[in-house]
């Protein structure tokens, strides 16, 4: 048993909903900015509101759903290969 490391299972699943929650709220941030910027943009460019909002929305959900996908990459990493 010298020089072999235990393995703490329950403590890597914490560190990985630590992660994961503290990821979704910065998504969740990082999407509302998209829409905001891409909203403000997007008005000088569109005659009609709808239009911009539609814009910005698919922009804002793209942008979640790339930072939840890459927080998750991130947290699985960093749980089971450090």
């Amino acid at each position: 048993m010298v020089g072999q490391s235990v393995e703490h299972p329950a403590m890597d699943s914490e560190i990985l909903k630590i992660i994961i929650v503290v990821g979704m709220a910065c998504s969740s941030i990082a999407g509302l900015m998209a829409y905001v910027i891409t909203f403000n943009e997007y008005s000088h460019h569109f005659a009609e509101r709808r239009d911009a909002v539609k814009q910005s929305l698919e922009a804002a959900g793209v942008t979640l759903l790339f930072f939840v996908a890459l927080t998750a990459a991130i947290g699985f990493f960093i749980t089971y290969w450090i």
